[in-house]
């Protein structure tokens, strides 16, 4: 390999990665897969402590990140957040709560609202901007095994394109940085239940990327409560200057495995949370925004830190 994959683009190091640990993490998880409970969406396992703060300014680098309502279940919601100008990212069962009833078919007919843009104090259910979306790609999403988590990811196109005014999240790092050894250390930004009666948005820093589980899916040990599915992964990149550094995608929290309520001592594989890699549906997401790969997230990117 010359570091480089389909396309001439640099591997990232949650790539290489993911080639190296492959076979002996498949290995590993098929013992865990027996244990784990398919149907769980994004509730929480927390490792050690609870590492997340609630920022009850939102930076404006995080200002792309909001919720999805959908007609189909309007009183719950999703995390969610821009990829483009007109076009949105979250989880697929975000996007059609009704995948499990066995008549299902997805449909870019579904209907769903985007609520994005905080100000100082806004409470979790308040925001600045809204707009109508519906489904415009998916993956093929299915709970019988680990190879259908990694189809928990959907596009929507939105009515009025917010990004023009709030940004959106860079799938790749600018085609300069070439690969991160520090990759592995990201941060998760979300809407969780658990906290809607505080202001503004739920945001842990410094969780990392545990391991490989199925090609397209890694375990994290980055908090994971109901709500927050959806939310996008964050890799920071250190740049020459302040405005060449940022943060770039490294994928969607969709979930955990076999959930517990205590927090446990330290992190367990068993009882990981899991992320559908950027990897999976940044061909979707450039082919819908006609986004060049090294185009530059149009905000301010000062990195947020946990206090």
């Amino acid at each position: 390999m010359n570091g480089y994959g389909n396309g001439n683009r640099p591997i990232s190091s949650h790539t290489r990665k993911a080639q190296r640990c492959l076979l002996n993490c498949a290995r590993a998880f098929a013992l865990v897969l027996i244990a784990v409970l398919i149907s769980q969406v994004a509730n929480a396992n927390i490792f050690s402590n609870d590492r997340r703060h609630d920022l009850s300014s939102v930076p404006t680098v995080l200002q792309p990140v909001g919720i999805l309502r959908t007609a189909a279940n309007p009183e719950s919601w999703g995390t969610a957040f821009l990829v483009g100008q007109c076009h949105i990212a979250t989880a697929f069962h975000v996007a059609f709560p009704g995948h499990k009833s066995p008549d299902f078919k997805p449909s870019t007919e579904a209907q769903a609202v985007f609520h994005v843009g905080k100000s100082e104090g806004q409470l979790r259910d308040q925001f600045l901007a809204k707009s109508k979306a519906h489904p415009v790609a998916w993956g093929d999403f299915h709970t019988r095994d680990f190879s259908g988590l990694s189809g928990d990811w959907a596009i929507l196109e939105l009515e009025s394109c917010l990004g023009r005014h709030y940004g959106w999240v860079q799938i790749e790092k600018p085609a300069s940085m070439g690969v991160d050894s520090r990759a592995d250390a990201v941060s998760l930004a979300t809407y969780p239940i658990d906290r809607r009666d505080r202001p503004g948005m739920t945001f842990e820093s410094n969780c990392r990327v545990r391991e490989t589980v199925a090609p397209g899916l890694s375990a994290m040990d980055c908090a994971l409560i109901e709500g927050g599915s959806g939310g996008p992964v964050l890799e920071y990149y250190e740049g020459a200057t302040v405005e060449s550094s940022g943060y770039s995608l490294v994928g969607i929290a969709i979930r955990r495995l076999t959930p517990v309520d205590e927090v446990l001592p330290e992190y367990d594989v068993a009882h990981a949370n899991i992320m559908v890699m950027s990897d999976v549906f940044a061909a979707a997401v450039k082919r819908l925004t006609g986004l060049a790969s090294d185009l530059k997230w149009r905000l301010i990117p000062q990195k947020v830190q946990s206090p």
